[in-house]
């Protein structure tokens, strides 16, 4: 069958005429037979004696100039529509390969660069798990210790550690990092410490980045209600937190001596950093839910672990009382039940 279109002047002059049918003929000579044996008279009209097409017709078959002797194939523009359509789709299915292979490049990327900056905030030049490992020796300021390496392992590294190891979950891990960029700009800004302004711009350059390459990883943001106990545990703990933080970077403006300096940087800035983190991140945590349970649960093992240490040191530098060292390790172990609890419920629904 050829698909077959009519100047607009031949459908007026015959009774029935469309301007476009469908015709079974293997030439343009055996179209015209066709037409000529239901609309008697049209030959002469197209044609001269010869025959030829007369000389002001004009015949085209797929776009170009056609004789009579032209052939036709089969169901013709059936075909080249069917044969659009594989190249269609066969188009589709390039793009589709060449996307797959840029994702799973940046996909590479993203894990290399994720165990690159996790690397550097906890071992080197970060320092994050070697002052964590200095926490029990009598010779270091283990409070403050503990501070710079709870930061920079937990509250940055396992972020880091996570978007290697699971990029699709990387979600709250980036926003952690966020927060602890904005953490660390207030904490330069308020302890007077310019390092610590060159810490913030360059986790937040890293994390940009890396937010840049996961935004394909990620799956819908869970949706869930208000987490009335984060709620409350956020609540009870955002004064004495904030409180903390307002004495360490009080104490940093002071330039005292028994400060604790890693890349020129007096820890008592970061130890105010680590107050303010642990009065903020519960908080988000509590109305986001897509920043449970990673977000709590690295609140609590701060919180539990600095209690920790300030108990056990209780007159290093930057330490908090017996009492509130007890309250410290209470609120961070009762962040840690929280978030256990509400994520097997989740997993069991």
């Amino acid at each position: 069958m050829a698909d077959v279109h009519l100047p607009p002047t031949l459908p007026s002059l015959y009774t029935d005429l469309p301007r476009r049918l469908d015709i079974d003929a293997g030439t343009v000579d055996e179209v015209i037979d066709r037409l000529e044996e239901r609309w008697p008279g049209l030959r002469d009209r197209l044609c001269e004696p010869g025959p030829a097409l007369r000389t002001h017709i004009n015949v085209y078959v797929d776009r170009e100039r056609a004789g009579l002797d032209t052939e036709l194939g089969p169901a013709r523009g059936r075909r080249d529509r069917r044969d659009q359509r594989r190249l269609t789709a066969g188009l589709r299915r390039r793009v589709a390969r060449r996307y797959r292979r840029a994702m799973r490049r940046r996909g590479l990327l993203l894990r290399a660069l994720a165990v690159l900056f996790a690397f550097s905030w906890i071992v080197l030049p970060g320092f994050g798990a070697i002052d964590l490992s200095v926490t029990w020796d009598p010779e270091w300021e283990q409070v403050l210790e503990a501070g710079w390496g709870l930061y920079f392992t937990v509250l940055v590294g396992v972020p880091f550690v996570i978007v290697a190891v699971r990029p699709r979950a990387s979600r709250p891990g980036i926003a952690q990092l966020a927060i602890a960029t904005a953490v660390l700009a207030v904490s330069a800004v308020a302890a007077h410490e310019i390092g610590g302004l060159v810490l913030a711009v360059t986790l937040g350059g890293e994390t940009a980045l890396i937010a840049w390459l996961a935004r394909g990883e990620w799956p819908a943001e869970r949706e869930a209600p208000v987490s009335r106990a984060l709620a409350v545990l956020a609540a009870v703990g955002a004064l004495p937190w904030l409180a903390y933080a307002l004495d360490m970077w009080e104490l940093n403006r002071r330039d005292l001596p028994d400060a604790d300096i890693t890349n020129s940087i007096d820890h008592y800035s970061v130890q105010g950093g680590v107050g303010l983190a642990l009065a903020v991140l519960p908080a988000l945590a509590a109305v986001r839910a897509g920043l449970r349970p990673l977000v709590p649960a690295c609140a609590g093992v701060v919180a539990a672990y600095l209690g920790l240490v300030s108990y056990a040191w209780p007159d290093a530098a930057g330490g908090l009382s017996r009492p509130w060292s007890i309250a410290a390790m209470g609120w961070g172990a009762a962040l840690l039940a929280v978030s256990a609890v509400e994520e097997a419920q989740i997993r069991r629904r």
